[in-house]
Parts: structure tokens; sequence; C-alpha cells
């Protein structure tokens, strides 16, 4: 078993949050980062990074919190963004986002307070 010891954890998602997917996101634009889809090594996309939300996991980091960035699309999409935007040496672990869970009665968002999500400035 692995065991985290640090108590302060960061958990950040990938699609919308740390990479911005747009109508047409097999095209370039000024703003866009190619990426491989792993699961499909001919497919590649173009996502905006949300700088924002980039800035802020490696302030985390520089505060001492373990981060961890998880994908509801997998480990392997979750480790593709982390390398595409130069974050690995900030991340500690990249995992598929949990299907489901198990918990006491209160409320997840009474431990762990309120998401935190930045809207994006459009161009």
């Amino acid at each position: 078993m692995k065991v985290i010891k640090n108590q302060n954890v960061v958990v950040i998602d990938v699609d919308n949050t740390l990479l911005m997917w747009d109508k047409n996101h097999d095209v370039q634009h000024n703003d866009s980062i190619e990426i491989r889809d792993p699961y499909d090594n001919y497919k590649t996309l173009h996502l905006r990074p949300h700088k924002v939300h980039c800035r802020l996991l490696r302030q985390y980091k520089g505060r001492g919190f373990t981060v961890i960035v998880w994908s509801k699309a997998g480990c392997l999409w979750a480790e593709a963004a982390v390398n595409v935007l130069g974050l690995a040496d900030y991340v500690d672990f990249a995992m598929t986002k949990p299907d489901k869970y198990v918990d006491d009665a209160i409320k997840v968002e009474d431990i762990i307070g309120n998401r935190i999500y930045f809207e994006e400035k459009k161009p």
C-alpha cells in the first residue's frame, strides 16, 4: 500500500480545468497547444491551457501540497496533460477520476470546502 503522509493534498481535474476544450479542437489556434491522445496515437488535439489553474497548481506545490491530477478520461490522459503543460515537476500523482466513493454521512463540501474554479477570461 502507498500512503500519502502529507496532510495538505489538492486534486485538480484536467478537462475544462487545466486544458480547455473548444468546439473545434482539431484546429490549432494562437493560444492552443498540441496534445496527442494517448489512447489513439493517431489523433492529435489542439486545446488551450487554463493559465490561472496551471499557475494555481504550481503555487500549491510550492506551498508543500501533494498534488494529484485526475481525469475521467483516464490516467494516461491525465499524464499526457501534465507532460504537455510542463507540470510534471509539480505533480505527484496522475490518476483516473474515481467512479464512486463511499463515505460517512458528512457531505464532502463540509470537510474540504467548496470547489475552486476560476472562470477563464475570453480573448
